[in-house]
């Protein structure tokens, strides 16, 4: 049998009846930087710890410590925890790595399994003893991607993807499993679009599409012979038809076709919000309060370097 979440949705939807709706995102947009701060402190902790507005990354990195804390406390089984936490300790290895190759100083999550400090040692030291074995696996892929390719992207991408395959692969329940299946599929979507709109390269590589999707990989490389208009009529044919198809269409610009995508994530989890004996609506509150965070970093960034509201 599988865990109760019972008390943990309960003190989920408490959490989300205070968090902030869209007129609150709207009057963030139209404040000026010397208010921005008090305004963010309405809802968000972590900005009370700083400063300056400026400090905003380490701010918004509080907020999801604490959340993702609260989380470990309330939640019955560590395992949902553990899988939760194990996403940010892949973007943490390669960031690092990636920060590396280029010589540039990594932003790394500090909620994730494994403490940062310890993924950048390993990483700066080429000495992986401390690392869980995911995160050797994920380094040995990532060096050998770039040692047979010597493109950065192409080795980040693949290091990407086998995050979500090995998510699927060790998720804790079926809901965990469907989770990362849909993840996989906007992914493809997206990539398929981007490559469809940028052609960057005459012939697609085989590893370009993550395996473990709903829609195969087969047919990812059937629809890409053919047009892009071909492939949007076949996502109405999919789970993804409410939550992409009626938004997207070929005249969609890249910026807004992330910004579908990235809302699908959350529309895909709504229906089972009110579900207590499942761990979807857990799920559905960690990508919102991601969505939230995603939000108001834009939002600040924009502020601050001079952006019109829209």
């Amino acid at each position: 049998m599988g865990a109760d979440f019972t008390y943990v949705v309960a003190r989920l939807r408490a959490i989300e009846a205070s968090m902030p709706d869209s007129s609150w995102f709207q009057r963030l947009a139209r404040t000026t930087e010397d208010s921005l701060l008090a305004v963010l402190r309405e809802h968000f902790r972590g900005f009370e710890e700083i400063q300056s507005v400026h400090e905003f990354d380490d701010a918004l990195e509080r907020e999801r410590v604490s959340y993702l804390d609260l989380l470990s406390k309330i939640i019955p089984d560590e395992k949902y925890t553990y899988f939760i936490k194990k996403s940010y300790d892949f973007d943490n290895l390669i960031r690092t790595w990636k920060g590396k190759k280029l010589d540039e100083e990594a932003h790394l999550y500090l909620c994730g399994n494994i403490h940062p400090d310890i993924v950048k040692s390993a990483v700066e030291h080429e000495s992986l003893l401390d690392l869980p074995e995911y995160l050797k696996d994920l380094y040995e892929v990532l060096e050998g991607s770039y040692e047979a390719s010597q493109d950065i992207s192409d080795a980040q991408f693949v290091g990407e993807s086998l995050k979500l395959q090995h998510l699927l692969s060790t998720a804790p329940d079926g809901d965990a499993k469907r989770y990362v299946t849909q993840i996989i599929d906007l992914e493809n979507i997206k990539t398929f679009i981007r490559l469809k709109r940028i052609p960057l390269r005459k012939n697609v590589p085989e590893c370009v599409w993550i395996p473990g999707g709903e829609i195969d990989e087969w047919r990812l490389k059937k629809l890409f012979q053919e047009g892009e208009e071909e492939f949007l009529a076949y996502l109405k044919l999919t789970s993804y038809r409410n939550v992409i198809a009626g938004e997207l269409d070929s005249s969609t610009p890249l910026w807004r076709v992330q910004t579908l995508l990235d809302r699908s994530r959350l529309e895909l989890l709504r229906e089972s919000r009110y579900q207590f004996f499942s761990f979807m609506p857990v799920l559905y509150h960690v990508e919102l309060y991601e969505l939230n965070l995603r939000l108001v970093r834009t939002i600040i960034t924009g502020i601050l370097n001079r952006l019109q509201e829209d």
